[in-house]
């Protein structure tokens, strides 16, 4: 069966309309390139030792935006930036990002803020010395809640999804902090390993970017994979261990790189497919019915690294492409 381009664009557009990311950042840019130059905005300081992306990305195992692109480097005092996204106004936001700090110096160094960048909540603190180090949280201006034995190690890749959730009335807006180290979980755990949390102050009324700061000529924190969105489905996007049980070796797509059409064998358990690329918007989507090979054109699509997200019966598989 041919998929054509046109016929995938369609079935995204009157099926996928809540399927995408606020927000995938993958800091697929040269390394040193400023961020205010793709897309982030400086708000505190801009030019002073300007946040540039690092020579390095991260990696973890079954997150989506893993080993994709650089990352951003978090390593002075000076400039702060962020990046927008379509405001929210009620309900929850779900900002995921991998992070490794390489030197510890202790402070918070992101968080969501508003349209105006007027108030910061859901500050992501470290906290320690030596090799090791507590990862906190405040929801702004109160209290920063820590974890405690500092169980955190320099050097280590984690994932953390900071949660934001609008309550109706006023001033009780709260914020949650999960840190995974290991398997991702496929549904939101029921308690956050931090919050949910609250200082009784103005609430944020618009959740409209996400922001990353400089506090420290001794910081050096690596922030990779920033993904943000209103579900923790589409936040952490996870591949669950039956799926890597049963679908190790199938399907398989090929050849790699790709120049005109990129072919998938051993499709029969695949019920849709979705090709996004590097922004998180979904390019191409498509139910599927029982195919063993499968021809996907890909003439139309840009030089670049794609992301393929297969749902089976066992679950959802991610794999990678790239079209020459």
């Amino acid at each position: 069966m041919r998929l054509s381009v046109a016929i995938l664009i369609t079935v995204h557009q009157t099926q996928c309309g809540n399927c995408q990311t606020l927000l995938n950042e993958n800091f697929n840019y040269p390394s040193g390139a400023l961020l205010t130059a793709n897309g982030w905005n400086a708000h505190s300081s801009a030019g002073v030792n300007s946040v540039a992306v690092s020579s390095q990305g991260l990696v973890f195992p079954g997150y989506p935006s893993s080993d994709i692109g650089l990352a951003a480097l978090l390593s002075n005092n000076g400039e702060d930036v962020n990046k927008t996204f379509t405001s929210i106004t009620s309900g929850t936001v779900f900002c995921a990002f991998l992070v490794q700090v390489n030197v510890i110096a202790n402070g918070y160094f992101l968080h969501f803020t508003n349209s105006t960048i007027g108030i910061q909540k859901g500050k992501v603190f470290i906290n320690g010395t030596d090799n090791s180090y507590n990862i906190g949280l405040s929801m702004g201006t109160a209290d920063t809640v820590y974890t405690t034995g500092s169980p955190f190690l320099i050097g280590k890749t984690y994932l953390l999804v900071l949660k934001y959730s609008i309550v109706e009335g006023v001033n009780n807006d709260e914020i949650g902090l999960y840190i995974i180290t290991g398997s991702i979980p496929g549904t939101e755990p029921a308690i956050p390993t931090i919050g949910p949390l609250t200082d009784g102050k103005t609430d944020i009324n618009n959740i409209s970017a996400v922001a990353l700061r400089q506090y420290s000529s001794k910081q050096n924190i690596l922030v990779d994979g920033i993904r943000v969105a209103t579900k923790w489905e589409d936040a952490v996007s996870v591949t669950t261990g039956i799926e890597d049980r049963n679908l190790k070796d199938n399907p398989v797509i090929y050849p790699i790189p790709v120049s005109s059409e990129l072919i998938m064998s051993k499709a029969s358990d695949v019920q849709s497919l979705e090709i996004f690329n590097l922004t998180g918007s979904i390019i191409l989507s498509r139910k599927l019915d029982g195919f063993d090979i499968l021809k996907i054109p890909v003439n139309d699509l840009t030089s670049g690294l794609y992301i393929v997200r297969l749902k089976t019966a066992y679950g959802y598989k991610i794999m990678k492409f790239i079209k020459s």
